[in-house]
């Protein structure tokens, strides 16, 4: 291929990564507006004081499952304790296990979240309690 071919193809190359950085932006846009449509907005200073407590007094709970080679941590904690997921599946993989799947569910005042895992090496696996431990010190 001449110069000449090889920047024509680079400029056919970035002209289709634009386009599809376009769409994709477009589709963040439109997914952030329907997720900005439907979180809750709370005034914490016009709830009364009984509902405040309840708002912020769901202790977190974590329950950390093992089966063979797989790791399901399942953690339930307050809406308004800012915890971070990425947090969570740092102290896994840093553990030795790759996770598969991690998502989370809002209800009510609480928040759900579950990361399915796997052991990056089956025969040496992944310690269960010393993952609970390390979440438990994360949360706490």
């Amino acid at each position: 291929m001449t110069q000449k071919d090889n920047l024509d193809g680079a400029v056919t190359y970035i002209l289709k990564l634009k386009e599809r950085m376009e769409e994709l932006r477009e589709l963040r846009d439109s997914k952030s507006i329907s997720i900005r449509g439907t979180k809750r907005n709370i005034n914490r200073s016009n709830i009364p004081t009984s509902s405040k407590m309840a708002v912020s007094s769901v202790p977190p709970v974590i329950e950390v499952r093992s089966e063979d080679t797989n790791l399901e941590v399942v953690l339930v904690c307050g809406l308004h304790n800012g915890f971070k997921l990425h947090k969570m599946i740092g102290i896994l993989e840093e553990e030795g296990a790759l996770v598969k799947n991690a998502n989370f569910s809002v209800v009510s005042d609480k928040v759900f979240y579950t990361i399915h895992s796997q052991a990056l090496s089956p025969r040496i696996g992944v310690e269960a309690s010393r993952v609970l431990e390390r979440l438990q010190d994360l949360v706490s």
